[in-house]
């Protein structure tokens, strides 16, 4: 397994995670960093933070490629189109209310697109899967969505309070959002009217994500909980406890089988949701806790092999998810030690390791 991190010298480096030998370093960011994704093919890295830039880097090199003077103001989030839009396009979301539109193939030659409407911070971004329309998620309470063709954005209002997190279902046909108001609501993508609201958490709601087949939500909190939604029913299928602070960010992975969840508590945390429908109880598969600071973003590559991670420690780390043998042993000796730890019942570990 490997890791990379970026420090308050603003390096990033590349870490084996079993010895903790280094084994590169990469000139990078000099202040927190807030949000980080990956291009449609995992070759490029995109992350952005209190600077206001956005730094392009190579995965499979190692290497920065370029900096983007994004916004006069923090950056909130940065995300790639996805591989079915018609231009490929980076957007992000700052401080000051607007939502930039990079054209990828014409990158440093043309100005970047401006949107304006959110009267505040904008704090989320997302895609819909042709990458036709973007839907922000901000301050103002407010989730805009926004056809990239340039008809007027269409407003979806009811949370009581800013809108942390905001998301596009697989099919892209519905919309979740999370609020400071403690609640997640679903939206239909075509008329923008609201279909259900979600209660359970008691803090606000900062990071939602649905799962690759979508018949699954994910939602974080302040509460420090993630909690499992059934998109059919609007039940509550599981919680997820385990983090010691506030959770930022949520995602899962393509084939639907891990969580990944980013937290205040400067942790990591991997979840098994392969049986999320299922009575068990739920603990870290495997936890990351490299960071000296909050970690604010976190994502997975389209391969499913790379996790990275962004904190207010300046630090930007990536961590291989691929496991070997040994890997596989270590982790399974950690996870049934998390669970012994928290569920010492003899005969609930006898019924695992012996199906």
């Amino acid at each position: 397994m490997t890791i990379a991190s970026s420090g308050s010298d603003g390096t990033v480096k590349l870490w084996n995670a079993a010895d903790g030998t280094e084994i590169a370093t990469l000139k990078g960011h000099t202040k927190p960093v807030r949000s980080v994704s990956f291009s449609d093919d995992g070759k490029t890295l995109a992350s952005a933070g209190e600077e206001g830039l956005v730094k392009l880097w190579d995965v499979e090199n190692l290497t920065f490629l370029t900096t983007l003077q994004a916004q006069n103001k923090e950056i909130w989030s940065v995300k790639f189109s996805p591989p079915a839009s018609n231009s490929p396009t980076l957007a992000t979301a700052s401080e000051d209310g607007t939502v930039k539109l990079w054209n990828l193939p014409l990158l440093g030659n043309i100005e970047p697109q401006t949107l304006k409407g959110h009267s505040g911070r904008v704090s989320s971004l997302s895609f819909s899967p042709g990458g036709r329309t973007l839907a922000t998620a901000g301050t103002d309470r407010a989730v805009r969505l926004w056809n990239l063709a340039g008809i007027e954005p269409k407003v979806l209002e009811s949370h009581r309070s800013q809108v942390f997190s905001a998301s596009f279902s697989p099919d892209g046909k519905t919309i979740a959002s999370g609020s400071g108001d403690r609640t997640v609501k679903l939206w239909n993508a075509q008329n923008g009217s609201e279909i259900k609201s979600f209660l359970g958490h008691r803090g606000a709601v900062t990071s939602v994500s649905f799962a690759p087949d979508g018949t699954i939500l994910a939602s974080a909190s302040g509460d420090r909980t993630i909690k499992l939604w059934n998109l059919e029913t609007g039940q509550e299928i599981k919680t997820l406890s385990g983090h010691q602070r506030e959770i930022d960010s949520v995602v899962f992975s393509p084939d639907g089988k891990i969580l990944a969840s980013a937290s205040f508590d400067r942790t990591i945390k991997l979840w098994n949701v392969a049986d999320a429908t299922t009575n068990s109880e739920a603990v870290p598969l495997q936890v990351f806790d490299g960071h000296r600071d909050r970690v604010n973003d976190v994502n997975i590559s389209p391969d499913g092999k790379t996790l990275v991670s962004a904190s207010d420690d300046f630090t930007l780390r990536i961590w291989n998810l691929e496991l070997d043998v040994d890997s596989l042993m270590k982790l399974s000796c950690q996870w049934l030690g998390n669970y012994i730890a928290n569920y010492p019942d003899e005969r609930a570990i006898a019924q695992i390791c012996n199906p």
